[in-house]
This record gives structure tokens, C-alpha cells and sequence, in this order.
């Protein structure tokens, strides 16, 4: 019986050093934003928003070197030229410049915007929001 119970403190104290080895390890920016594109293929125009913010998650990520990565990273609201109330919420999608990995930077085109009227996806991209630039002129005047 002494001989199990050794074994069972082997055995905790190895998933022990497993768990505290795993903590410590952040996941880098190119990761985050692999997840968050992946889950961004899974939205639809249609979605509510809810489903939105459950998909894509709504908790700030610490990647390696501290970057706070908050999802969603960034949002906006406003009333469309047709006084629709609209909002964008901008996610990090990936690392497209040279050393944001090195300089923990995230810049405009590593986001990508879903965009909801009345609390319904009607567009995702930047290709969508440059389209329909007029109609959102307002709300993208800072």
C-alpha cells in the first residue's frame, strides 16, 4: 500500500509540474490571430450578435511579452447615414507587418471588422466597409 501512494505522489506531482510548465506559456500574436480568423470563417451574414461575441470569445488574451490582446480588440457605434444604429467590432486577425511580433504593435490591417445593424451581421471585411464607405463615413471619422 505505500508503494501506490508513491506512485499517486509521483503521479500529482508530475501533473503539477505539467500545469505550472503550461501556464507559463502565452500564446504568440500570429497565434491569436490564427484562432480569431478561424472563428471569423464561421460567422455569417445573419448571425446576432450574441452568437458573435460567444464565437469569437470576450475576454482579453496576454500574448508572449505581455501584449493584451481583448476581444473584440476594438469597437465602434454609431447611427449609418439611414440612422440605423451600427456597430463594428474590430477583431486581431493576424501579424502583417514586419516585427509586430518583435515590437508588440497591432496596427489597423492586422484587424478585421464585422459590421451589425441592429444587432445583425450584415458585413465582414474590409472589402465590405470600403464598399459601403459612405454609408458608414460617419462612424469612421474619428
Amino acid at each position: 500500500m505505500g508503494m501506490s501512494s508513491r506512485k499517486l505522489l509521483a503521479v500529482a506531482l508530475l501533473l503539477l509540474t505539467t500545469l505550472i510548465m503550461l501556464s507559463g506559456c502565452a500564446p504568440s500574436l500570429r497565434k491569436i490571430g490564427e484562432i480569431n480568423l478561424r472563428n471569423i470563417q464561421r460567422i455569417h451574414i445573419g448571425d446576432l450578435r450574441p452568437d458573435v461575441v460567444k464565437r469569437m470569445g470576450s475576454t482579453t488574451v496576454i500574448a508572449k511579452h505581455g501584449q493584451e490582446v481583448p476581444s473584440p480588440y476594438r469597437t465602434m457605434t454609431f447611427d449609418n447615414a439611414e440612422g440605423d444604429p451600427t456597430e463594428i467590432l474590430y477583431y486581431f486577425t493576424g501579424t502583417t507587418h514586419v516585427g509586430s511580433e518583435r515590437d508588440h504593435t497591432i496596427i489597423r490591417e492586422e484587424l478585421t471588422p464585422i459590421i451589425l445593424e441592429w444587432g445583425v451581421v450584415i458585413g465582414i471585411g474590409w472589402n465590405y466597409l470600403r464598399e459601403h464607405l459612405d454609408m458608414y463615413r460617419a462612424g469612421l471619422l474619428e
